[in-house]
């Protein structure tokens, strides 16, 4: 009796469908390969789609490549049956950039970028008297207190030995005697904080100083520091370090 041998084909067949693992979406545009074996590759369609037909005797590995992904590799034996319908979910690939110095300038801080902009717009605004940090280095002085030296409206008085920066309008009415007036003690404010009546300016080296606010009565005072001016109708001072 003649037996007929059973033909085996030459090539098999391998359908992928390639899918984000996140999302589950088709990624078009990835490379399907087999391998070392030769022949083009296959690029997924639109819906994530490509068929790939390798040679029956070969064993090697699929191997699938998309941009932002990471690669796939699968090795598949040699006389191995059809892989069809084949879904092959993709991981992103975390990519780790370089890192990235910023430096800030005293150029830059001049230009009001940074924790000194309200400072800047509200020197812009012009409601008020300023001291630069040119204006504070021109100066050269030796304590905080001679920056206000000079300036209209105040002026530095010496009070049991410490000094305290007065305007020089008239101070309300002692609650005390009735009859004479109180030196008006201009308020401080330190960095957006406000200080003690008798905080000394002088604690401060003038070195460390980037800028001085100077507002004359209650009508100059911009609203985000009227309410750190209890004694309002003597203005304020708002002094800004420096960055070290």
């Amino acid at each position: 009796m003649l037996r007929l041998s059973q033909q085996v084909p030459e090539s098999r067949t391998i359908e992928v469908k390639v899918v984000d693992s996140a999302s589950r979406a088709p990624i078009g545009g990835a490379v399907v390969s087999f391998g070392h074996v030769p022949g083009p590759a296959e690029t997924t369609d639109s819906l994530g789609r490509a068929t790939l037909h390798i040679p029956n005797e070969s064993a090697d590995t699929l191997c699938i490549d998309a941009p932002g992904y990471r690669r796939y590799h699968r090795f598949v034996e040699q006389g191995a049956e059809d892989l069809l319908g084949l879904v092959v979910p993709l991981a992103r690939s975390v990519q780790e950039l370089a890192p990235i110095a910023v430096r800030a300038s005293s150029d830059t801080l001049r230009t009001g970028i940074g924790r000194f902009s309200d400072f800047e717009r509200r020197r812009a605004r012009g409601s008020g008297r300023y001291l630069t940090r040119e204006a504070i280095e021109h100066h050269n002085a030796i304590r905080a207190t001679d920056l206000f030296r000079g300036i209209a409206g105040i002026r530095v008085i010496d009070s049991a030995s410490a000094k305290l920066i007065v305007a020089t309008r008239s101070g309300r009415m002692s609650l005390v005697s009735k009859s004479a007036n109180n030196d008006c003690v201009v308020p401080v404010v330190v960095d957006g904080i406000r200080r003690e009546g008798s905080y000394e300016v002088d604690e401060i080296d003038p070195k460390e100083i980037h800028g001085i606010e100077i507002y004359s009565g209650i009508g100059a005072i911009p609203p985000e520091f009227s309410s750190m001016s209890k004694n309002s109708w003597c203005g304020i001072v708002v002094i800004w370090t420096r960055d070290r």
